[in-house]
């Protein structure tokens, strides 16, 4: 993972890859809370939750470095 993600790092920037490592860890996180598989109930996956990942997700795509190509 952190092989990973240094190559990443150097492709696309630190802040990307920073906000791309966040989405990645909230999107996971959603997803264990959603289906309850860390042992607590489920959170029931709600339109708040959904659009914070878009917006994330929009940011990730903004930040990403345009080819000049």
């Amino acid at each position: 993972i952190v092989m990973g993600v240094s190559l990443a790092f150097g492709r696309i920037g630190v802040t990307a890859g920073t906000a791309a490592v966040i989405l990645g860890q909230i999107l996971v996180g959603l997803t264990v809370d959603t289906l309850g598989l860390a042992g607590a109930a489920p959170v029931p996956l709600e339109g708040r939750r959904i659009l914070g990942l878009l917006v994330l997700g929009v940011a990730v795509f903004l930040l990403l470095p345009k080819s000049g190509n």
